[in-house]
């Protein structure tokens, strides 16, 4: 008689992850490869009104009212340092009940600090806990001349994201490898699966 073999959870999810990150990228580009981005269409996305907008499309009121204070402490910090600051896009992962009507929320967004010359994108996470902020991840996921980012997709505490990397020979706008990614909140860190 065969042995059974049982897969980790972990492990299908992962595996759920890539294939919705590669069926995405082939439903919305047909039997084309997806269109790399450039540092042009970073920069059209970054505006003082880009982060309303993107907290707008949260259908929760208060995790939306958390998530606008947590973006709002990150601008300022930003602005100390002589940058601005904007949320691209926000997605809920984990949204579960844990009890006495809390919630435990994990959310994604993909954020920018910039000014002039220079762009960082950030993965930022954070846990909503009956109500209340626990704990906010952050994690370097581009920079313009090495790396672009867009965020995908959410699912419980993982983030796909796009990445759009620079070859040896692309010009300073324009990277040519796109490589998916895949971010698991870890305990106190949000970690690339590999």
């Amino acid at each position: 008689m065969a042995a059974i073999r049982v897969v980790p959870p972990a492990l299908l999810l992962l595996v759920a992850l890539a294939v919705a990150l590669l069926v995405s990228g082939c439903a919305s580009q047909s039997a084309e490869a997806p269109k790399p981005i450039t540092e042009a269409d970073v920069r059209a996305k970054l505006s003082t009104d880009r982060t309303a907008f993107a907290l707008r499309e949260l259908k929760d009121d208060r995790a939306r009212e958390l998530l606008d204070r947590a973006f709002e402490s990150r601008r300022r910090d930003a602005q100390q340092r002589g940058l601005q600051y904007a949320v691209e896009r926000v997605l809920i992962g984990e949204d579960i009940g844990i009890g006495a009507g809390a919630r435990l929320q994990r959310a994604f967004a993909l954020a920018h600090e910039y000014d002039d010359k220079a762009i960082t994108s950030y993965l930022e996470a954070i846990e909503i806990v009956g109500g209340r902020i626990r704990q906010t991840l952050r994690s370097t996921v581009g920079q313009n001349g090495k790396r672009l980012a867009t965020l995908e997709l959410v699912d419980l505490n993982r983030a796909g994201l796009r990445t759009y990397r620079f070859a040896e020979n692309d010009a300073p706008c324009c990277p040519s490898v796109i490589v998916d990614a895949i971010y698991a909140w870890r305990g106190l860190t949000l970690e690339e699966l590999r």
